[in-house]
């Protein structure tokens, strides 16, 4: 399925409960906040694996690769260098396997959660029907100007209908 279904229905909603001149507004703004929460979570990731490989150090040097093996996959270090796993033998190999599940499950537990509070979050999406004609948006300072009469032109008559009544 992909991440392509993340990107269409949150623009639609969004879309469909501003109003049409704010549209670009609320595009780059999603956009926006799409990308910044992207590197948000790449950093926070990165630090929790390498957090939880350095935690396991000890283990590392003790499955027999001595520094050289518990240096590499430490740290910050530990996800450039993956690659040395599948040059270890195979008693070796299944330790390290072992500390890589249990760095990667911890990530694993936090980022399901973060996905179910996410799906909780779309249960407050009000539901709202799309239109099924085109408005055009007059936009720069000959819309503004348009906008800013009409308001006037209704603030106007509900002065009036105030003094009626």
């Amino acid at each position: 399925m992909g991440t392509g279904a993340n990107f269409q229905p949150p623009l639609i909603a969004l879309q469909s409960n501003i109003s049409p001149q704010d549209n670009a507004t609320a595009t780059a703004s999603l956009g926006l906040a799409r990308s910044v929460a992207s590197a948000v979570a790449v950093v926070v990731g990165s630090a929790a694996f390498a957090r939880a490989m350095s935690a396991k150090r000890e283990i590392l040097r003790a499955a027999g690769g001595g520094d050289r093996v518990a240096d590499l996959l430490s740290g910050s270090k530990a996800q450039g260098n993956l690659f040395v796993v599948e040059t270890l033998d195979a008693a070796q190999r299944t330790v390290v396997q072992g500390v890589l599940y249990d760095a990667l499950r911890n990530i694993w537990i936090e980022t399901v959660c973060f996905c179910a509070a996410g799906l909780l979050a779309c249960l407050l999406i009000e539901k709202k029907k799309l239109q099924k004609t085109h408005v055009e948006v007059k936009t720069g300072l000959e819309g503004e100007e348009a906008r800013r009469k009409i308001a006037q032109e209704m603030r106007m008559k509900e002065k009036k209908n105030d003094s009626m009544a």
